[in-house]
């Protein structure tokens, strides 16, 4: 079933000259025959010397991009997956893959096009619907993950990993009435595992109660102690508590058990600043910055250690992209006035403390708003 999945965008074609045909056809049937053994650096080498030959195939820029796919080679493989679509724009096949290499490279939004267009010609692909929702989530575009997995559900009631994410969907976006039904559907489905106690504690969190969140949590590790995610939430809770002594072992524990987790890696990088620790934490930050140049926190972290390291012009560079990326954050305007200090420009250190304090009298007067409007629709 894989492999005619795979192969249904491999369509063979000829050339005209004959020795180039004849070497042709020799590459491609050691493409086909690595593609069935599920071999997967041979087909690369296969199709990269079809590509050679003949570089506007969409067949085999296709099996290139499978390659790539199956070695975790999740760039390439989009690259591949481009061109592919840009030859044969009816290739739903390369829609698919493309659609779920950028979803697990997080880049969630570029993943929405080809995930719609691989889900219009296989509707009811729960895969399909579930990275669809789960984009939306991380987008946080609650409404359309809520719609795409209201659909789901429909088909699949009992499904618990459909539940799990209905259940984040509305704690999100604040519809805390459906949240609880879910979660006791949840709860009856699936009340041995982990991720029910996950779920009560994501729910502490947003609704800003930390300790009952890390009982939760807690209890979560003593049912399964080698889930990245929760040792990940504990080290942050910890981090966010002031606690980096408590949350270090978690964060490490978490990259341990699986590497790619840029939000464990900034933590643990804060704690690393936090102990002046700063070539450790430049080393972690680069790697999540190379993961996703979209994080204004990452910046911002960086710049403190360049900070640390007395590499200020660095530091100014790093707190300038935090800045360009969330220019409404009061914080990286502070950071990047006290390194115009060490420079010795007053000047524009004034500047960056007025953009600072106008910040943050915004943020208290919408927090004073906000209260007072929670006031207005409580009964009296």
């Amino acid at each position: 079933m894989l492999v005619g999945l795979l192969l249904s965008g491999l369509l063979f074609s000829g050339l005209q000259a004959p020795a180039r045909q004849q070497r042709l056809e020799q590459y491609y049937q050691q493409a086909s025959e690595a593609t069935r053994r599920q071999d997967w650096i041979s087909a690369e080498q296969a199709y990269s010397a079809i590509l050679r030959l003949s570089p506007e195939r969409a067949d085999a820029t296709y099996g290139l991009g499978l390659a790539h796919h199956f070695q975790g080679k999740y760039e390439k493989a989009t690259r591949a997956f481009e061109k592919t679509l840009q030859l044969d724009p009816e290739m739903i096949a390369a829609n698919l893959f493309l659609g779920l290499d950028y979803y697990l490279l997080y880049e969630y939004e570029k993943a929405l096009g080809p995930l719609g267009r691989a889900l219009a010609a296989r509707p009811g692909d729960i895969s399909l619907q579930l990275c669809l929702a789960g984009s939306y989530l991380a987008l946080k575009r609650f409404d359309e993950a809520i719609d795409v997995l209201a659909e789901v559900a429909r088909k699949n009631p009992k499904h618990v990993q459909v539940l799990h994410l209905q259940a984040q969907a509305y704690l999100n976006s604040g519809k805390f009435a459906e949240f609880e039904r879910t979660y006791e559907r949840l709860r009856e489905l699936d009340s041995g595992s982990y991720r029910t106690h996950q779920m009560r504690a994501e729910a502490y969190v947003f609704q800003g109660r930390p300790e009952e969140a890390l009982n939760e949590y807690r209890k979560a590790l003593s049912l399964d102690p080698n889930v990245a995610g929760l040792n990940q939430a504990v080290g942050i809770l910890y981090v966010e508590k002031g606690l980096y002594e408590a949350g270090r072992p978690y964060l490490i524990k978490a990259l341990e058990l699986e590497s790619d987790l840029p939000i464990a890696r900034l933590n643990l990088a804060v704690i690393r600043n936090m102990e002046q620790e700063f070539d450790e934490a430049i080393r972690h930050l680069k790697e999540v910055l190379r993961a996703n140049d979209q994080m204004p926190q990452a910046f911002l972290e960086l710049s403190k250690a360049y900070a640390g390291k007395g590499r200020w012009e660095e530091a100014a560079a790093a707190v300038g992209r935090a800045i360009a990326l969330d220019p409404d954050e009061p914080a990286p305007h502070y950071q990047l006035a006290q390194i115009y200090k060490k420079l010795g420009n007053t000047g524009k250190a004034l500047e960056e403390l007025q953009r600072f304090e106008a910040i943050q009298q915004k943020l208290r007067r919408e927090k004073h708003l906000a209260i007072e409007s929670d006031l207005q629709k409580k009964p009296q």
